[in-house]
């Protein structure tokens, strides 16, 4: 009888040879990847046995049958190293661990355990690990200018580390936000005076690196080839655990705060401009208040209101005018924010009145000194005014401003901080796994260390064996097909994210992006499979302004930050930023983008770091006969069209599950796989030697392992075996078997690749190409779009369907109607309601209502957060024209960008007028003391001013909008006067905001005086006046 020994060590590395039952039998349950469970991890475990309670077994479980007993040697939530050795040859290696003791109390005990490989030991140990306990300090560092532009050349942690340029969106008040947008405007990253700040950068950490960090932690090594490849050096993980700018571990805080006078009344001395105090801060969330100034912490725009309860005294004659006139005084100047005048004529003595103060949108930058400044004018200098006290009769307060946080510019960066702490990483492991088909195994010679590979891999590593000698011959097999009652359908897709480009996906094209659907040919099939999980797609745009610099853009709707799922992207390098054009220092730019450091210096960037989910870019185009080199991480690639595909290639075939599924699932779903049940002889020494990637030789034919039920470790025995016939031809695609109606009537026909132009070709066994009929009921079942009345077995491979046209070949939404389409490579993705197109490479993405293009290049609605709504667009110009998120527009020859700054608008490029040319005006009348807003539909709704004065001599106050709007950079105003003005008779011109020729406001003062100002970059600029 052989000897068998149960050899185990505890947690001081003690060895025990655990006393076992007469005749003890370890059945060992071995499984593969089982039909029913795709995508799962598989491994091996023992079924449960039992152990005698001997004083040595006692010992070593620590006699956990005594309640009261501390666990210090063993307990239920471990497993420990374990070997089983018949006749001193070991047999198997793993972990054993405790599943519970049945015992009486009196010592009739027994030990119920199971023993593991170090699979599903490492699976458990996962569970238990979450990203918290792993340890980030060697990535410590600074979120300083210089390393993130050293993470670009890898040379930050070797590469482990980098920071991606993307559009996280912005921060709303916050004016130091910058958008990712090529162009001369305020607030775009290609304008010098907005750089880019190190705040704005999130780091990726490469998902080899991080693999390390939880190998590490849990004590096993990893072997792999696939993670030791250049691609999967080029392999990044994105993630964040908040929508703050930067790296931050505490939440951001507000800097709202209240002050008030509480002790006494403030009295106003008259004509005398006061600097107010205040005695009692209510609140001060970030300490920025020290009465009597507010300092921000941070760069953006404030709110501020200011009120004060106001009693008159020493009044005589109550007809007489007086004012208080309040100011927001940023750094002593008072010119900064339009001051506030209320008038208090017909005031009583002894009277209350109420000066109410709101101050908008400031722009601040940290460390502003703001003050309130109140002056008293009264016509009879006898009077005065005393502000009363308390909290809610005299009060300053900022109410809306930018919020404040740690780990900001230079702060400091723990890696930690992308992460969840709380989260366990096997959520991040079962990604990776499902992303690309991994086997994961214990190494036979050192079992502490684990091979990870790829399916394929997997497959193709193992090693053939004859068993045609061992099979029980005795003992009836049993053939089924191994998909039998499994899912009719699989749904390969990483999870909804709430960004733009995801949400458009599955709002508008009612998908997930780079999703994958499979269909079974089976009738007994039911249900569906999901594979993927934890990462999020990132859907690829170019930014505005461009056509081909293209970054990550993971914002919400109207440029709105969010805390975005992890996403898997490959880093490509940095590449020349030549399409991009900006300004500096007042000249126009070119190839060149601004990032600052911080601390006020900006530095010129011509290269960009660029992150995309495809492993090149732009997607290689294969040559006949040959397959593109470019692998895309998302689970189907031809059955969607990339944002940038119009400009940038993005196709290609080999995207995740072409790469890493389709082999696999296409032989456990072709219709000739078949399910062998059998029982194989086999002893404890071949136990060991067993590899599940082994290529089993029985009868003629080759299977793989897909599981085996109570291999003994003790003796020899006929046990259960279940074998996956395996394909003598891998298959990319899935075999569609398709019937003529005639039964036994049918022809097998597959689809083949490479593939371009979105076409594949459809071909039977003997590489005959298969009939437009059979090609279009495969491409159906392979969820591909179809169209019919080609030559010969073509599907189109394409988010839209194809309409023939007289010119050529144009994708269109199947829901499109009404529309007339004349040229060719025109794309329509969504169902505008009419429209019409005369051209060639139009491309509609997102817009509604009547449509109408006359001419080439154009692009509707490529700003994921916006849309087009009614354009009319006549283009002839040699490049492209992009109209970005307007509405009610006619675009004659446009030369830039169209925005909804441009809606209700006819935008006209290059023109030449013929004939007179007729301008409208109104009549605007003015005289002494009055006050005229000239400001917000009055900009939209007239470019000519004409004042009229009327009455005495005086000041006439015209207020003119902002310039510091970014909606009315470039409004021209024309303002004239008729006859009546004199240098006693004044009309003054004051912006809201800004200023106009450097000053705070322009006088006319002459008769038929006039001027055309222009708002440019921030300020107007007077660009005709008459002499």
């Amino acid at each position: 009888m052989s000897q068998t020994i149960l050899r185990a060590y505890n947690d001081d590395g003690d060895v025990y040879d655990l006393d076992v039952f007469n005749e003890q039998q370890f059945l060992l349950d071995i499984s593969a990847i089982e039909s029913g469970d795709i995508g799962k991890v598989f491994g091996i475990t023992s079924q449960t046995f039992a152990l005698p309670p001997t004083d040595n077994n006692n010992d070593y479980f620590g006699n956990l049958y005594d309640l009261g007993v501390s666990l210090s040697k063993s307990n239920f939530i471990k497993t420990f190293p374990c070997q089983v050795l018949v006749d001193g040859i070991e047999i198997f290696t793993g972990k054993i661990y405790l599943e519970d003791v049945i015992t009486d109390q009196n010592g009739d005990t027994l030990y119920n355990c199971n023993v593991v490989n170090e699979t599903i030991d490492f699976k458990q140990q996962l569970i238990d690990t979450k990203f918290g306990d792993l340890d980030f300090s060697s990535y410590d560092h600074n979120l300083t200018y210089a390393n993130i532009e050293a993470s670009w050349a890898n040379a930050l942690f070797s590469g482990d580390i980098v920071y991606p340029l993307a559009d996280y969106g912005i921060v709303e008040n916050d004016t130091t936000c910058t958008k990712i947008e090529s162009g001369i405007g305020a607030g775009k990253f290609t304008n010098a005076d907005y750089p880019v700040l190190p705040i704005d950068f999130k780091p990726a950490i490469r998902v080899k690196a991080l693999l390390g960090k939880i190998f590490d932690y849990v004590g096993y090594d990893y072997t792999s080839s696939f993670f030791d490849s250049a691609y999967a050096d080029s392999l990044y993980m994105l993630a964040t655990r908040n929508d703050y700018r930067g790296i931050t571990y505490d939440s951001p805080i507000e800097q709202n705060f209240r002050a008030s006078q509480n002790g006494s009344v403030t009295s106003l001395v008259p004509f005398t401009a006061q600097t107010i105090n205040f005695d009692t801060e209510q609140y001060d969330n970030a300490g920025g208040f020290t009465t009597p100034s507010f300092r921000p912490a941070a760069d953006g725009q404030y709110s501020f209101n200011y009120l004060a309860r106001t009693q008159f005294l020493g009044i005589t004659t109550p007809s007489d005018p007086r004012w208080i006139q309040v100011r927001l005084v940023v750094n002593g100047f008072t010119n900064v924010v339009p001051a506030s005048t209320f008038s208090f004529q017909g005031m009583q003595n002894n009277g209350i009145g109420y000066v109410t103060s709101n101050f908008t949108s400031v722009n601040l930058v940290a460390g502003d000194v703001v003050t309130i400044q109140v002056e008293f004018n009264p016509v009879n200098g006898g009077e005065s005014a005393d502000i009363q006290a308390g909290e809610n009769q005299h009060y300053f307060e900022m109410y809306q401003g930018v919020q404040t946080s740690q780990g900001g510019n230079g702060g400091f960066v723990d890696i930690k901080g992308i992460f969840d702490n709380d989260e366990s990483v096997v959520g991040f492991m079962n990604g990776l796994i499902q992303k690309f088909n991994l086997i994961i195994e214990p190494l036979k010679d050192n079992p502490e260390i684990l091979s990870i590979e790829p399916f394929n891999t997997w497959v193709d590593n193992g090693v053939e064996l004859d068993w045609t000698d061992k099979v029980d011959r005795s003992i009836k097999y049993k053939i089924t097909h191994p998909m039998a009652g499994a899912a009719e359908k699989i749904y390969a897709s990483d999870v909804i994210d709430k960004d733009t480009a995801n949400q458009y996906s599955i709002n508008v094209l009612d998908k997930t992006f780079g999703s994958k659907n499979y269909l079974s040919e089976s009738d007994l099939s039911s249900g569906t499979k999901k594979i993927g999980t934890y990462f999020a797609p990132t859907p690829m745009k170019y930014i505005p302004g461009t056509g081909d610099f293209i970054v990550p853009i993971i914002h919400a709707a109207e440029d709105k930050r969010l805390a975005f799922k992890p996403r898997l992207l490959h880093y490509l390098g940095l590449v020349d930023s030549d399409s991009l054009v900006g300004t500096k220092a007042g000249a126009t730019t070119t190839g060149r983008w601004y990032f600052g450091d911080g601390s006020g210096t900006t530095n010129t960037q011509i290269q960009h770091p660029v992150f995309h989910h495809l492993s090149e870019l732009p997607a290689n185009v294969p040559t006949s006969g040959n397959i593109s080199s470019t692998l895309d991480l998302h689970f189907s690639n031809g059955e969607h069209w990339e944002y940038h595909q119009s400009y940038v290639n993005a196709q290609t075939p080999r995207d995740a599950w072409f790469e890493y599924w389709s082999f696999y699932i296409n032989e456990l779903y072709d219709v000739d796989s078949r399910l062998l049940t059998l029982n194989i002889v086999l002893k404890p020494q071949d136990i060991p030697d067993i590899a599940l990637n082994d290529k089993i030789f029985i009868d003629g034919h080759f299977y793989r392992i897909n599981k085996i039920q109570g291999a003994n470790l003790t003796n020899e025995q006929s046990t259960v075996v279940e074998l996956i016939k395996t394909s003598p031809r891998k298959r990319r695609y899935p075999r569609r078997r398709i019937g003529s109606g005639i039964p036994g009537d049918y022809v097998d026909i597959e689809a083949t690749g490479p593939f371009g132009g979105g076409v594949i070709v459809y071909e039977d066994e003997d590489g005959g190409v298969a009939s437009p009929p059979d090609a279009e009921e495969a491409g159906r079942r392979d969820y591909f779009s179809v169209y019919s009345g080609s030559i010969g077995g073509y599907a189109l491979q394409s988010p839209v369907s194809s309409t023939n046209t007289n010119n050529g070949i144009n994708y269109v939404d199947d829901r499109v109607s009404n529309t007339i389409i004349r040229g060719s490579g025109n794309v329509i993705e969504v169902p505008i309601d009419n429209g019409e197109i005369r051209g060639d490479e139009n491309n509609i993405y997102n817009a509604t209502g009547q449509v109408n293009i006359f001419g080439n290049n154009v692009t509707l609605g490529t700003q994921l957060t916006g849309s087009v709504t009614n354009a009319f667009i006549v283009s002839n110009i040699l490049d492209s024209t992009t109209i970005v998120s307007a509405s009610n527009i006619v675009a004659l020859n446009p030369v830039r960008e169209i925005t909804e700054y441009d809606n209700n608008k006819v935008i006209q490029g290059n023109t030449k007028h013929q004939g007179s040319y007729t301008e409208t005006y109104i009549n605007v009348p003015v005289g002494p003391g009055t006050t005229t807003y000239l400001t917000g539909s009055a900009v939209g709704e007239t470019f000519h001013h004409h004042f009229q004065w009327t009455g005495a001599n005086g000041n006439a106050i015209v207020y003119i909008d902002s310039a510091l709007l970014p909606e009315y950079d470039g409004v021209q105003q024309r303002f004239t006067t008729d006859n009546s003005l004199t240098a006693s008779k004044t009309v003054t011109l004051t912006p809201i905001g800004g200023l106009i020729d450097g000053a705070a406001e322009e006088a006319l003062s002459t008769p038929y005086d006039g001027l055309t100002a222009q708002i440019i970059n921030g300020d107007w600029l007077i660009i005709q006046k008459k002499g």
